[in-house]
């Protein structure tokens, strides 16, 4: 089976749609299937000259990226080219914003009609509309209804075979609107380095402040932060619960941030830094190689996300911890939906809640399992659901 992506951006480590749907299609290639990439608003392209990555002598991917592959003069040379790649299905990996800066994406239709040319459509809906949540005001939920108008005609005119969501409640939002989709896992965008040597590691912690080997490493609880830190989130509890769990235990406690945290949340990590000094260490690690993420999350404790519990599914960083076996806190449960009940997020032994009790929780410990990354098996029930 030959397979065409199209996402809006492919550059490497700056979009986790295009690293998630990098991977996808080089586990499609490992399992028998050709794959094609293409990025059609990629602002990293500096030229409007489209830029054909390298393929990778291991799998076989060819990528082809535009800066602005849907303007009138790009639009017919990216239809030539998946016109003469020929695939049996067209993957549109759907990122309103990513199309559009306020997530507006009517006219859409017209130009993705030319790039499929009749062939068979899937569409993973990476997001939806804003406004459904309670925590929204009316403005955000005005901007919502536009865009889910956009979105809704967007899938029913392009009548796509296949329809995939992360996550139960975009499920639920989308068979609200009479769109029948299915719930397709994450899977993290970080590859597990087997056999790790720490020693790079502990190094790294060192030209932190912080200084433990693989003896004295017990001695600490490490907390750590993968990717965006939301602004809204008030860390008086959390950390309430932390200083209570090492009263009882004796344990140092650290907070580890890797990755980018966002302007808004590395203020927000500062005050908290400022704030907590005495009782806890505050370190960030910022941006590293994914070889030093992998193995900075195998030596975590456990994760903490402030993406909403009800979005579990929607967060790769989120997927990228429980891939490496790590137990994920989500500090974050408001949001709800304003006209039904907020469907749960897909049960997960490693995924836990925040609440008042976490440092007797804590106490009792929070299991790990082994690291087991998922992108094979994602990969294999995307195909199933093709094929079916």
């Amino acid at each position: 089976m030959k397979l065409a992506f199209i996402v809006t951006c492919l550059e490497p480590g700056s979009d986790g749609v295009g690293d998630y749907t990098r991977i996808l299609a080089r586990e499609c290639a490992l399992l028998g299937h050709q794959s094609m990439i293409f990025s059609v608003k990629d602002s990293f392209i500096k030229t409007n000259e489209p830029f054909c990555g390298n393929k990778n002598s291991n799998y076989d991917v060819k990528e082809v990226r535009y800066k602005n592959g849907l303007k009138s003069k790009s639009i017919e040379r990216l239809s030539d080219e998946i016109l003469e790649w020929n695939p049996d299905w067209v993957s549109i990996q759907f990122v309103s914003y990513g199309f559009n800066t306020r997530g507006f994406v009517f006219g859409l239709i017209s130009k993705i009609s030319n790039l499929v040319n009749g062939r068979k459509i899937h569409i993973m809906m990476h997001e939806l509309w804003i406004g459904e949540s309670i925590e929204y005001g009316l403005k955000d939920r005005l901007i919502g209804f536009v865009q889910k108008k956009g979105i809704t005609n967007f899938v029913q005119k392009l009548s796509p075979a296949i329809i995939h969501t992360s996550n139960p409640a975009y499920h639920f939002l989308l068979s609200q609107c009479g769109v029948q989709a299915k719930v397709l896992p994450l899977f993290g965008n970080i590859p597990l380095v087997a056999d790790a040597d720490f020693g790079e590691v502990y190094s790294l912690f060192d030209q932190h402040g912080l200084k433990f080997d693989h003896t004295s490493r017990k001695e600490y609880l490490l907390v750590g932060n993968f990717g965006i830190l939301h602004p809204g989130w008030d860390p008086q509890d959390f950390i309430n619960q932390l200083v209570k769990y090492q009263g009882d235990t004796g344990k140092k406690i650290a907070l580890v941030a890797i990755g980018r945290i966002g302007k808004q949340g590395q203020k927000l990590w500062d005050t908290i830094a400022s704030r907590y000094a005495e009782s806890l260490s505050i370190v960030t690690l910022g941006e590293l190689p994914v070889s030093l993420v992998s193995k900075v999350l195998q030596i975590l404790d456990f994760g903490i996300t402030t993406t909403p519990w009800s979005l579990a599914g929607k967060s790769g960083t989120v997927a990228a911890m429980v891939d490496h076996g790590l137990p994920v806190v989500f500090l974050r449960d408001n949001w709800r939906l304003r006209s039904a009940p907020t469907p749960l997020p897909t049960e997960n032994p490693l995924l836990h809640k925040f609440d008042s009790h976490f440092a007797e929780i804590l106490t009792k410990g929070l299991n790990s399992e082994s690291p087991q990354p998922s992108s094979s098996t994602v990969a294999t029930q995307f195909l199933e659901d093709l094929c079916n």
